[in-house]
This record gives C-alpha cells, sequence and structure tokens, in this order.
C-alpha cells in the first residue's frame, strides 16, 4: 500500500471532501488520518499533538485562513513536514504556491488535483515514501519548484513523431512528444522528466497541456494546406473527472481547432474494463467528434476487452507490446491473434517506438497497419514538419 504506517493530517473546510479524503487515506493503508475543518484548528492540532504527522494534505482555498498563510505558521511548528496541497491550480498560482513553500522552508510533495480519487494520491505518497532512500530516483529527479517554474516559463514543449502506413509509407498522423526547454540541461525527453511530473501529481494538467499546444499547431498546418490529425495521450485517471470534456472540448474552442483531427491516446486500460464516469466520458468524447484510442504496453486480452466496451477507434501498442516477437515465435503467434482480433473490432493497430527495418517488417506481416518512431523519424519541432514532409516526400523508407 502506498501509505502504509503513515499518518497524515488532512485540512479541508468541505465535510464531505474532508470525509472522503480521509476514508481514502485510510483505504491506501495510512496508520493514522486526522481530519481538521480549516487550518486554524490544524494548527491548534499540531501545538497540542503529542507528535507529528509524516504528511499534511492542505485544501489552497478555505475561509478561515488560506493555505499559503498556513504554511507560513507550519515553517514555525514543523519545519520540513511535507505538504501535498489538494487544489486545482493554474500554472501561475502553482508556481507561487511553490516559491512560498521554498521561501519557508516547507517540502511540498505534490499537488493533488480536484477531484481527488485514489489514483492520483498514489504515485504522491509513493515517492513521498521513497524520499529518504539516497540517491535521486526518477520521480524525485525534479523538484515541484523546478517544474513549476518551467511551467510558468513555457520552457514545456509539444514535439511530433510522424506516423506512417506501413504499407505505402505514407505520412498519417503526428503524435505528440513532450520535452523540456531546460534553462542548463537543454531539451529533456519526456522519459527523462514526465516520472517527476507524474510523482508531483500534474499529470493530468501536463496532458491537457500538450493536448493545446497540438491543437494549436494542428490549426496552423491546416492552414497552411497539411491535413494530418494529431494523437495525443491522456492518462486513464483523468477519465474520472467531471470536468474533462468541457475542458478539451474548451481547448478545441479556443485553439479554433476541429475535433476530427484530433486523436485522444488513452494511456494504460482497466483490468475489468471501463465503467461510470470514465465511460460515461470516453462516450461524450466521442459526440463532441474527437477520435478516441487506446496506448497499452501489452496488447493482450484486458486491452482487446477494454476496447470493446468504449467507442476506440486505433489501439497504440508500445515497443515493448510487440519487439518480443522478433525473438520468439510464440511471442509472434500472440502479437498475430491480438492484431487479427483489434481488426475483427474495427479498431486501427499503430506500433509505437519502430526502430528498425526488422521492426517494420514483423509488423506489417503481423497485420498492423501503421507505426512511428526513430526508424520513420527522430520528434519534431511544429515549425520542422512541413520541411520534414516535402524533403521525405519522394523517399521510401522500406
Amino acid at each position: 500500500m502506498p501509505c502504509t504506517g503513515l499518518r497524515f493530517l488532512v485540512i479541508e473546510d468541505h465535510p464531505f471532501q474532508r470525509s472522503m479524503l480521509c476514508q481514502m487515506l485510510q483505504t491506501l493503508g495510512a496508520a493514522a488520518v486526522v481530519g481538521t475543518a480549516g487550518a486554524r484548528e490544524a494548527l491548534r492540532y499540531l501545538e497540542e499533538a503529542e507528535g507529528t504527522p509524516d504528511a499534511v494534505v492542505l485544501d489552497l482555498l478555505m475561509d478561515d485562513m488560506d493555505g499559503m498563510e498556513f504554511m507560513r505558521h507550519l515553517s514555525k511548528l514543523a519545519p520540513g513536514l511535507p505538504v501535498l496541497v489538494s487544489s486545482a491550480c493554474d500554472s501561475a498560482l502553482l508556481a507561487s504556491v511553490a516559491q512560498v513553500a521554498e521561501a519557508y522552508g516547507i517540502r511540498l510533495a505534490g499537488v493533488v488535483q480536484k477531484p481527488l480519487t485514489a489514483a492520483k494520491l498514489a504515485p504522491i505518497l509513493a515517492n513521498l515514501r521513497a524520499a529518504p532512500v539516497a540517491g535521486p530516483t526518477p520521480a524525485s529527479r525534479f523538484s515541484l519548484r523546478e517544474i513549476a517554474d518551467a511551467w510558468s516559463r513555457d520552457e514545456f514543449q509539444a514535439l511530433f513523431e510522424p506516423r506512417v502506413n506501413l504499407t505505402t509509407g505514407a505520412v498519417v498522423c503526428m503524435d505528440v512528444s513532450p520535452a523540456w526547454e531546460h534553462a542548463t540541461l537543454g531539451q529533456l525527453t519526456g522519459a527523462q522528466f514526465m516520472p517527476s511530473v507524474e510523482a508531483r501529481g500534474l499529470g493530468d494538467e501536463f496532458a491537457l497541456l500538450m493536448l493545446e499546444r497540438a491543437m494549436a499547431r494542428c490549426r496552423k498546418w491546416h492552414q497552411r494546406g497539411m491535413e494530418l490529425t494529431v494523437a495525443a495521450e491522456l492518462p486513464f485517471e483523468c477519465l474520472d473527472d467531471a470536468r474533462l470534456v468541457d475542458r478539451i472540448h474548451g481547448l478545441a474552442v479556443k485553439e479554433e481547432a476541429n475535433p476530427r483531427w484530433l486523436m485522444l491516446q488513452v494511456a494504460g486500460s482497466p483490468a475489468s474494463g471501463f465503467k461510470g464516469m470514465a465511460l460515461e466520458n470516453l462516450a461524450r468524447l466521442r459526440m463532441r467528434g474527437f477520435q478516441l484510442g487506446m496506448a497499452v504496453q501489452d496488447a493482450g486480452t484486458a486491452a482487446l476487452d477494454a476496447l470493446r466496451c468504449a467507442s476506440f477507434s486505433e489501439l497504440r501498442m508500445r515497443r515493448s507490446a510487440y519487439s518480443p516477437a522478433l525473438r520468439s515465435g510464440t511471442a509472434r503467434a500472440g502479437l498475430t491473434r491480438s492484431l487479427q482480433a483489434a481488426r475483427e473490432c474495427k479498431v486501427r493497430t499503430v506500433g509505437a517506438g519502430l526502430a528498425s527495418k526488422e521492426e517494420w517488417a514483423l509488423l506489417l506481416a503481423s497485420g498492423c497497419e501503421q507505426a512511428q518512431g526513430p526508424f520513420v523519424s527522430q520528434p519534431l519541432g511544429g515549425r520542422a514538419v512541413a520541411g520534414w514532409m516535402s524533403a521525405r516526400a519522394a523517399t521510401t523508407i522500406r
């Protein structure tokens, strides 16, 4: 359990949300959870309690005392006590919160975006437990302050990986790839910094940022007569947010992007299929005109069952799902069966991370329709896509 043995102080002035959060932490293995109705009550508890909790979960906007002021008082009572902020922060506010926390010596462990779910809490709590281990882990490499500052300075960018039809070699789509134009480290790939973003509870908000960037670039391509679609990943956890469809549709309106240009790739699939709010959000996104895909590590039975219960039109396999078939006849037969089952569901199949001519031949022979990866092209900046396509127009990869 992600918080086994940990003790929490929850500060939330909304009674129902406070009760739900306390129950959630207990379900995740907390040894003790104390809920308070406001910052002043929490400060009294800290002054009178015999022991200090292992972490505080803090609502940022409260009537009696806001989260910023609470952190000032907390720095005197319990300096270094980890704080998880529970709020729907925009990037500017997040940067301010991170700066205030650092100034007061508060260890800001992450931001739990409302509505709260166990899936959103788990990576932050796991990182909280892992922090004392010597040496930086991928999740702890970049602090919340560094991420928030980079966000406010507009250092996170969307790059684009061309996707091609495996039979014809024609370019059919651009897959979004996140990048960080770091002031001192240069350009960082998503693999280098996304574990830190997700561990701070910002995975959902970052996905929407990349989607907004992709929409803006896609509109510019269409204005130039380049009728490309863009595929961007959405974390599975964000499907529990009742605001998701309105937020995504609002971005499309703001960026003047036609929903039909956009393929929303849900990252991961539940073992028992999509249910409740997730299923509703998927249906509403399709109603709004967005295309839906699923990005998976394993194109096995669970993924195919999930495809059948929601309106997906595409299955995107990461390289780990198909590369073993180069070395194993059993794996190759399983890949062929999975791709055949996807076709029977009328779902397009895509191989991500394509790295060699041998992998191209494998996917084509197994019935996969499209692919992207370094064998096709490295990620490109939005302005470089037109030049790359022009240079490639008369060439064939195969």
